[in-house]
């Protein structure tokens, strides 16, 4: 009998693999994995120096393994499987984020001291040479405002103190926007969304409330929002890497008031400009990367806003995805507003003229600055 649930065992194990293999290979393949949210990796192209190439960094096998791990039968239900399994046995943390009682989070681990070093140089050489008001935001992410809730055993870097540290580094001629106390002091509050790595618009509103005290004006008040809630179904990049839907679904904000009008919003994508009216894209709402409803999309190099402001008063914001929502609370106060991305630019100069502004705005999010390479392109700012 014993050696009979052996064999038995054996059969059911290679049958197991045999329909996991032949699933994997004959089901019909997709392009584009709308759980994690992401181009899956597509089958390489076969030669016969890739393939018999015996280097330790063979192209052709590690495209090929990536290829069969991307399109592996059930792959996102294994997934889920995996977290559920690592919460089991107490591990926390699957695929690089965290999760506590409540929310996701991601840990930041790393400094690249380099490239902070060259960030900042660019910054205070692009204050240096512009003569405008420049201001910096880094904004904590939600892993820097809850780290109290993170194990002392799982490697978080002190944001605040380490946001601290950069704007002292930065010359006298940059004003720094320290939101980190508003947003700690309001942690109990929908500042973050659970599922995804942005903070919501909540999050955007208060410190756009104590940040534009420091650049000259009065906020528009809460009370005079009209906060109108656009999709209750959003699962963000947290989720995808964790498949884990124990924390509901998050929310997207729209928030409105009466007063200044945006006239036109004019996206430039590198080969044309897209013109629309809104700065809101309903499309989204029903696809997996529902923050993209904010300004349709963060990767394009160009997005200009232009208002009914009384005066002509322009602001160029150097960002990242978090401004996607805090912009629009700035459309009270400028008849412009310029967004370059400087992901998608080679050269700052040959976009826009830094002194057609009157003020210039540096927002990241702090994961996002102290990774980020392109920031240094400010250095060849003339």
């Amino acid at each position: 009998m014993e050696k009979t649930m052996k064999y038995v065992s054996i059969i059911v194990f290679f049958l197991t693999l045999g329909t996991f293999m032949f699933m994997t290979i004959f089901l019909p393949k997709s392009d584009f994995s709308e759980a994690e949210n992401r181009y899956l990796e597509e089958f390489p192209e076969i030669s016969a120096e890739e393939i018999f190439n015996n280097d330790k960094d063979n192209r052709f096998m590690s495209k090929l393994d990536s290829y069969v791990s991307d399109h592996f039968a059930m792959r996102t239900s294994l997934i889920t499987v995996k977290t559920k399994s690592d919460m089991l046995i107490g591990s926390k943390m699957t695929n690089g984020v965290l999760l506590l009682d409540d929310r996701y989070v991601e840990p930041i681990t790393e400094f690249k001291k380099d490239t902070v070093d060259k960030s900042v140089n660019a910054i205070n050489h692009l204050a240096e040479v512009s003569g405008k008001p420049v201001f910096v935001m880094l904004v904590p992410t939600a892993a820097g405002i809850y780290s109290e809730e993170i194990p002392e055993y799982y490697e978080n870097i002190d944001q605040k103190k380490a946001i601290d540290d950069i704007y002292y580094s930065l010359s006298d001629k940059v004003t720094t926007l320290n939101i980190y106390p508003k947003l700690y002091s309001s942690r109990d509050r929908y500042i973050y969304y659970k599922n995804d790595h942005h903070w919501t618009s909540y999050g955007a509103y208060l410190c756009y409330n104590a940040a534009i005290r420091k650049m000259g004006y009065n906020p528009v008040e809460y009370n005079n929002y009209n906060v109108q809630p656009m999709s209750d179904k959003f699962y963000g990049t947290y989720y995808s890497k964790a498949l884990y839907d124990g924390y509901g679904a998050d929310t997207i904000d729209k928030y409105s008031t009466k007063g200044v009008n945006v006239t036109e919003v004019a996206i430039k994508t590198g080969s044309e400009t897209l013109i629309y009216d809104t700065m809101y894209f309903n499309e989204y709402l029903g696809k997996k990367d529902k923050y993209s409803y904010y300004l349709n999309n963060a990767m394009y190099p160009v997005v200009d806003i232009k208002t009914d402001y009384a005066e002509e008063n322009k602001i160029l914001v150097i960002k990242d995805s978090y401004a996607q929502c805090f912009v629009p609370f700035l459309t009270q106060h400028y008849s412009q507003i310029t967004m370059v991305d400087m992901r998608s630019v080679l050269l700052l100069n040959s976009v826009v003229d830094v002194k057609d502004y009157d003020q210039i705005l540096v927002l990241y999010n702090y994961g996002g600055f102290i990774q980020d390479e392109n920031l240094k392109k400010l250095q060849l700012v003339r």
